[in-house]
């Protein structure tokens, strides 16, 4: 799919006419159009713009749907401080991170999920470190 289908198709997604769209990021409505047809492409600070308008990424827009790189990395994590989730949400919308599941099991410890998956001492080693981790976390600026 190409930018062209991809602006259309989250455009209409979003419920938004050309012309809509484009009074939002401040260009002419037949620019819209052009952008559509693929006969143009904006410049950046224009897809930064309807990135924004669209709720979508520039990087969406521009490149498509993310793959799996040989470098990404996947971590299961289980989030309990109000401001861990805030950090969390803050480097997601910087298109840092990308969360894909959230509240799997509400009320369920990923500690009471994965018991006995571990050898004790390893199991040990890591909850000693949360433990830290959490303290540090907790810590006053």
């Amino acid at each position: 799919m190409s930018f062209a289908e991809r602006l259309k198709t989250l455009r209409k997604r979003k419920g938004l006419s050309q012309t809509e769209l484009a009074e939002l990021i401040d260009v002419h409505y037949t620019q819209i159009s052009r952008y559509e047809r693929n006969e143009t492409m904006p410049n950046a600070q224009v897809v930064v713009n309807i990135a924004k308008a669209l709720e979508s990424t520039v990087d969406y827009l521009v490149s498509g749907p993310a793959t799996v790189s040989s470098t990404a990395n996947t971590l299961v994590i289980q989030v309990n401080h109000p401001k861990a989730l805030q950090l969390l949400s803050v480097l997601e919308e910087l298109d840092l991170i990308n969360i894909l599941k959230k509240n799997i099991y509400p009320g369920q410890k990923l500690s009471d999920k994965y018991a006995g998956r571990l050898p004790a001492d390893v199991g040990e080693q890591l909850l000693q470190y949360i433990n830290q981790s959490r303290e540090e976390w907790e810590r006053p600026i």
